[in-house]
């Protein structure tokens, strides 16, 4: 399947075929748009959004408007994990096919602020991902700037804010993003934290069989990623 515009209806057929169902129904497209963004043209999002509207379940301007709403969370949270270049393109593309009235174009993070409380919502995601040993010699070693960073940027600010997308729905875009990139130590640690929120090997390795089927579209050299039931036994011995 050669990867263009022609093609991505079918590309997302086959994802969501693909998709583990037990997930629910509303996690399939966040996945498909973070390998999206992650490794093919990134205003492809617009025509992941055009498909999603020309579903069923999306016909009535307000479920467009909180899949749209859900679409733009995604985006901010992956502003962090993808970076802005690509994520900015993929919102320009996502402007350019909404209908008046799809998004929610008003403030809505007036309590987002650097405080103990936020700094407290990072450390609670963290928890999922790191021990507390990991926890203190990833500290000691990084500096107290990576630790603000992290703690009250990163996973306070927007990893944790849950008002929209909750923790499994944050967590699986960032697995996705990241095992996307094939970066194997953090996908360890990620795929871990999934685990600890209670998803299965079965239900991961679907998870990561959608990331691979874009990549695989997209061109991208899929050998070097995970082995997740390697992983997940690994976790099992220690």
């Amino acid at each position: 399947m050669a990867a263009t515009s022609e093609t991505l209806p079918h590309l997302f057929d086959v994802v969501r075929a693909r998709y583990p169902e037990s997930l629910g129904p509303e996690r399939w497209y966040l996945i498909a748009a973070s390998a999206l963004i992650t490794n093919s043209d990134p205003s492809n999002l617009g025509q992941l959004w055009v498909y999603l509207i020309n579903q069923p379940e999306y016909k009535s301007l307000e479920k467009r408007k909180t899949l749209n709403t859900r679409l733009r969370e995604f985006l901010l949270k992956q502003w962090i994990t993808i970076g802005v270049p690509k994520v900015a393109v993929a919102l320009f593309s996502l402007i350019k096919e909404e209908q008046t009235g799809d998004a929610d174009l008003n403030f809505t993070k007036q309590s987002t602020a650097l405080t103990p409380a936020n700094r407290a919502q990072g450390e609670r995601y963290l928890a999922h991902l790191y021990t507390q040993e990991q926890m203190t010699t990833m500290w000691t070693s990084w500096g107290q700037n990576f630790e603000w960073l992290t703690k009250d940027v990163v996973y306070g600010m927007f990893w944790g804010d849950h008002t929209v997308l909750d923790t499994v729905d944050t967590q699986l875009i960032n697995y996705t993003a990241i095992v996307s990139q094939g970066l194997e130590v953090t996908v360890r640690t990620h795929l871990k934290g999934l685990s600890n929120m209670g998803l299965n090997v079965e239900e991961i390795e679907g998870v990561t069989k959608c990331g691979e089927i874009i990549a695989k579209w997209a061109g991208v050299d899929t050998a070097g990623w995970p082995d997740v039931k390697g992983i997940a036994a690994d976790f099992e011995k220690k």
